[in-house]
């Protein structure tokens, strides 16, 4: 038979584990709470949507240089000059971490000699930086006098040496100044794509220079010695810094892919090629975009001009291929 202590311990033991089992079921409630919204971003406003335009037609002047020609015959240098705008539509500037513009021959019909801009370094710093520094130094001296004395003691004769010493010690400051390089960070990093087939400008976020606006690229390809036509591809796109409760994220808030068509300057019937290839890859693009792929199947054939007239490919299938890569 249960005594009354007995009903009150198992009471008691009853109560406890309900108490416990309770605090197992919140624990399991937060914990699903959070695994549902540690990877949501932090709220910080809308994100970021940025959109580009690029140049569509761009007349190349040749710049080939003496000794170049002799060191590769057959082949000849021109300069391409293009221009990108990047447009913040919607969200904060701020919040846009780089923005990447890549210009390349998917045909890999030149190859970039030079580009400019190049890899650019900024620092908050308006000049050098000095620098201060302090130190202490302990120097210690020590002085002995030492000291015997001879006395006789009955029979037996002994020597007192007595050892008086002193120390001190002194500390010093030292002060050192010298100015060094400040600090910077790169805004631009640039390098060649595909076997130097291509070359690629990525832009950082920083205090000094904005994502937003006209950029003005420049790239010497080399191509061959008939060459008067052809195209290039301009991929672009933008990346956004999202915060979470797990750290920070880069997503895609922005991506382009448009065409320019090169043409030589000076070359009235290469103008007139290229003008005609800008504007079926106008149409080739747009069809792309809205996903209606029967409008750029236009019975139009447009090759690279060369001094070869009976080349096959066509820029038209190449125009198609690389947009739907």
């Amino acid at each position: 038979m249960f005594t009354r202590s007995g009903f009150s311990a198992a009471k008691s033991f009853l109560a406890w584990r309900g108490r416990q089992l309770a605090a197992v079921n919140v624990l399991v409630v937060v914990a699903m709470a959070m695994g549902s919204t540690l990877s949501c971003p932090v709220a910080r406003g809308a994100a970021p949507r940025v959109t580009f335009d690029a140049t569509a037609l761009a007349a190349c002047r040749d710049v080939t240089p003496d000794d170049f020609a002799a060191q590769h015959p057959g082949c000849k240098l021109v300069e391409a000059r293009f221009q990108v705008s990047v447009r913040i539509e919607e969200g904060r500037g701020d919040d846009v971490a780089t923005v990447s513009v890549e210009f390349s021959s998917p045909e890999g019909r030149f190859r970039v000699f030079s580009y400019d801009p190049q890899t650019w370094w900024v620092s908050d710093a308006l000049g050098p930086v000095d620098v201060t520094t302090q130190r202490e130094t302990a120097a210690a001296a020590q002085a002995e006098v030492r000291a015997s004395i001879k006395a006789d003691v009955g029979p037996a004769e002994g020597e007192l040496q007595p050892n008086l010493g002193r120390t001190s010690s002194q500390r010093m400051q030292v002060q050192e100044h010298y100015s060094r390089r400040p600090d910077s960070q790169r805004v631009l990093v640039t390098g060649t794509t595909d076997a130097e087939h291509g070359v690629f400008f990525r832009w950082r976020r920083s205090e000094e220079a904005t994502l937003e606006g006209r950029f003005d690229y420049s790239c010497r390809l080399i191509v061959p010695t008939a060459w008067r036509a052809d195209w290039a591809a301009i991929h672009c796109t933008a990346e956004s810094e999202t915060s979470t409760w797990l750290g920070s994220k880069r997503l895609t808030c922005g991506e382009t892919k448009q065409v320019v068509a090169l043409y030589a300057a000076g070359d009235a019937k290469a103008r007139r090629r290229a003008e005609q290839l800008a504007e079926t890859a106008r149409g080739v693009t747009h069809a792309s975009r809205s996903g209606r792929g029967g409008d750029a199947t236009r019975h139009t054939t447009l090759r690279p001009v060369t001094g070869d007239e009976s080349s096959s490919s066509h820029w038209l299938a190449e125009l198609t291929r690389w947009l739907h890569r």
